[in-house]
């Protein structure tokens, strides 16, 4: 997964809305009685949340290990006269000298970790970034989502910026979904054909409170879609929250979560 010509029309494609995500994640630091100083944008992709919350005020590092990604979100925050500090990183090699208040991860970025054994690395990884007391936010999609919205399927968009026909092929042994990405990008009066190949796996929500307290984190609840409402039978994208236990090592503990 590389986001290498998909980061030029990211934004426009999936069709987020940031700004419902940005309340949610809001609230919920509310609730939690957390005001975040420092915040880290883990896979920040263009950089649409990094940009919101540094116009809150919140002093943010985005990583991501998309290097066009990252160009992306560097000419926004230029453009928008924002501090931040970008990061080409992997996050199962993640190494940053700072703690956070904030850890998100959003976009189902976590559903690209193929390896559950790399996806506990990468908890463990958020752990050494938080301060005690700190939050770690972040969804992923459901099995749900990747094998009946996704399945096994092929269908076009065109749009006026891009054209783009996706075939997904869901396998349910491991779980995973391959997505194959054919783009047609207006060129100097032309259109340039990109091919790219994405793979998300989806996990059962019992393995990842299991990962994330084995990794330190104290899971505080599951939502559906960055709403305060319990997951669904058909949920497409779950969010989780942890918080970073006071004697918290990268060692297990923690309670359940809550709604």
């Amino acid at each position: 997964m590389k986001y290498t010509a998909l980061s030029v029309v990211y934004d426009r494609l999936i069709g987020v809305d940031y700004d419902r995500w940005l309340r949610y994640v809001w609230q919920l630091l509310a609730r939690c009685g957390l005001q975040p100083k420092k915040a880290l944008d883990l896979a920040c992709g263009s950089g649409e949340m990094a940009v919101r919350l540094a116009r809150l005020g919140v002093d943010v590092t985005g990583v991501d290990a998309s290097c066009d990604m990252l160009a992306v979100a560097e000419a926004k925050l230029r453009e928008a006269g924002l501090p931040c500090l970008l990061i080409q990183q992997d996050m199962r090699q993640l190494e940053l000298p700072e703690e956070y208040d904030l850890v998100i991860c959003c976009c189902d970025s976590l559903n690209y970790i193929l390896s559950p054994r790399a996806l506990q690395k990468v908890f463990k990884n958020v752990n050494r970034c938080l301060r005690p007391g700190g939050l770690f936010i972040f969804d992923l999609n459901t099995r749900y989502k990747l094998a009946n919205v996704y399945g096994t399927s092929s269908y076009g968009v065109n749009t006026p910026e891009a054209s783009y026909i996706l075939e997904t092929d869901y396998e349910p042994a491991s779980r995973i979904c391959d997505m194959h990405l054919t783009m047609f990008l207006p060129e100097d009066g032309r259109y340039r054909k990109v091919e790219e190949k994405h793979r998300q796996r989806a996990y059962p929500t019992r393995f990842i409170l299991q990962a994330l307290r084995r990794a330190g984190l104290c899971p505080l609840a599951v939502h559906d879609d960055y709403r305060f409402r319990l997951p669904r039978k058909h949920t497409e994208r779950l969010v989780f929250a942890a918080a970073k236990l006071a004697s918290s090592s990268g060692g297990s503990g923690g309670s359940g979560p809550t709604a």
